[in-house]
Parts: structure tokens; sequence; C-alpha cells
């Protein structure tokens, strides 16, 4: 057993997070290994300008992680963040993927991942204070 004499904690420098994950990366390619990841993010313009847009990937375990959709508050209820989630699932589908995945806040859009099929599975209270933040997936 390591005496408490000898731990020192210190601040993670960036190498020091990069040793951490790689020792994480390992355990869990050890356990379940890995395929591709792919950027699958879209954005839809008029001209120049982004009015909508998702950040999304295949995560190396083939599931679609859904991190970021937002449409231009003057082109909401217009469709576009359903064209959007229906881009990246196709995708994530052609390539494989079985499972999507996201997180969304009670003030965001919960009953528009809802319609979509998405189902929550788990809620995390309080977060931000007074809010609900909710994890949902769904099967592709």
């Amino acid at each position: 057993m390591i005496s408490r004499v000898e731990l020192v904690i210190t601040e993670a420098s960036i190498d020091d997070r990069k040793v951490i994950d790689k020792g994480l990366t390992e355990y869990n390619q050890s356990k379940v290994p890995f395929g591709n990841y792919a950027d699958i993010s879209r954005v839809i313009k008029l001209g120049d300008e982004i009015i909508a847009g998702i950040i999304a990937d295949i995560s190396p375990w083939n599931i679609l992680e859904i991190e970021t959709l937002w449409v231009s508050e003057h082109y909401r209820q217009r469709g576009y963040a359903k064209a959007l989630m229906d881009e990246v699932e196709r995708l994530a589908k052609s390539m494989g993927s079985h499972l999507s995945q996201l997180d969304t806040f009670d003030f965001q859009a919960k009953s528009f991942y809802d319609e979509l099929g998405y189902k929550v599975f788990g809620i995390l209270e309080d977060h931000p204070k007074g809010h609900m933040r909710y994890y949902m997936s769904k099967k592709l």
C-alpha cells in the first residue's frame, strides 16, 4: 500500500492528460476493439451564411453521437433541424451504426427529439441549477 506521504496530487498538464487518455483507451480497446472514427458534421448555408448545422460523429464503437444541433433563430420551424438529423442518421446507418445518442436540456429541444423517436435513458437534475439534462438514444 502507498503511504499518504508519498502521494503528490498536482494539476494535470496537457501531456499528463494524454497519458491518462491513452491508458483508458488501451484498456477499453482490450475489452471492445475500436472501429474507425468519422466526423459527419453538416451545415446548411444560404449563400455564405450558415443558417443551421450539426456536429456529429461516428464513435470508434460505431455509435452516432450528436454533439450539437443548431438552427439560427430566424430560420427555425422550417424543417432544417429534421433535415440535418435525417442526413446524419442516414450516413451513420450507411456506415454500419446501429445506435444514436445525444443529450439536451429542458430549455432546448427534448420534444423535437421525442418526435424523431429518441428515448430518454437518463436524467441529470439541477444541471444547470433549476433545469434538467436529458440523455437520449435511438436504435437506427
